[in-house]
């Protein structure tokens, strides 16, 4: 039997919107990804075209670019969070979930329970 826990309304609300992103977790990690990879910059409209010395080691830059960021390792922390939580749900947990989050009509939790 699965002991029953009471969340503020304020941890309720946290824990929803957790599970409303972790629904489009992989979008979120791929775009993070994205915008560590090509940061934007200003451009000032002049066009330059100055040689660098600097050997340009792409790959590597952006796996410690990746490893250092603080906003990706949340993404990849919800994602693991919500695998597991995922897994630890019963069918009717499940279903709710499903309903709840992942149709593309948006119940509230009246209409979903």
């Amino acid at each position: 039997m699965k002991a029953k826990l009471k969340l503020s309304k304020a941890d309720s609300m946290a824990m929803e919107a957790d599970y409303e992103r972790y629904v489009k977790i992989n979008s979120l990690i791929a775009r993070r990804t994205l915008e560590l990879a090509h940061p934007w910059k200003p451009s000032s409209g002049v066009r330059l075209g100055s040689r660098s010395n600097k050997i340009s080691r792409e790959p590597e830059d952006l796996a410690i670019k990746k490893d250092a960021d603080k906003k990706l390792n949340r993404l990849y922390s919800l994602q693991r969070w919500g695998n597991e939580a995922c897994s630890k749900m019963d069918a009717t947990e499940s279903q709710l979930f499903e309903l709840k989050f992942k149709s593309p009509h948006h119940y509230n939790w009246i209409e979903a329970g």
